[in-house]
């Protein structure tokens, strides 16, 4: 089938490019930043900061990246269901883009009740305590780090798919 060039229909190639540029930036830290970077030779105290500018990093752009793409599929949605007639064969082609939508959205309460105590744990870890003259002393054993490390890595692989799913659900509804 091919696929005519309309504005709506490059509007929604655009939702899923930036869905799926989405997932690409979301799982390159957990595929191949924190494999490089949590290594024997390199100090916890140096793992948890470069982690933790990595992770600042991805929060100040993917709240974005994510909300424009979210709006982007619904308004997709909106326009393909105003502008099917309710009688014709095409009438749920804007069901992927408003499910796709939602998936995009959904790596925020995944964030917040999934990782967020995985986070605020390494986070504490970094700040660590304060010892003698006003030296940090690492108050979490490195294989505990290491482990919370390997968790957040998980989870951001996960958090990281949802977004795909949701671009591939507007592919098959675009090519459907």
């Amino acid at each position: 089938m091919a696929l005519a060039a309309t504005p709506l229909n490059i509007a929604a190639l655009g939702c899923i490019i930036s869905g799926s540029y989405a997932s690409g930036v979301g799982m390159s830290p957990s595929l191949l930043t924190m494999p490089a970077l949590v290594r024997p030779d390199v100090p916890q105290d140096t793992i948890l900061h470069q982690w933790h500018g990595m992770y600042k990093q991805g929060a100040a752009i993917m709240p974005v990246l994510s909300g424009t793409t979210t709006l982007g599929y619904w308004v997709v949605a909106y326009y393909r269901r105003s502008l099917s007639s309710p009688l014709s064969a095409s009438s749920g082609e804007w069901r992927g883009f408003a499910a796709a939508g939602a998936l995009t959205l959904a790596i925020l309460p995944f964030t917040l009740v999934a990782m967020f105590p995985t986070i605020r744990t390494l986070e504490a870890a970094m700040d660590g305590a304060v010892g003698e003259k006003g030296q940090r002393k690492n108050v979490m054993s490195r294989e505990t780090v290491e482990a919370l490390l390997r968790k957040w890595t998980r989870l951001n692989v996960v958090r990281s798919l949802i977004p795909l799913v949701g671009a591939a659900c507007a592919v098959w509804n675009l090519l459907g």
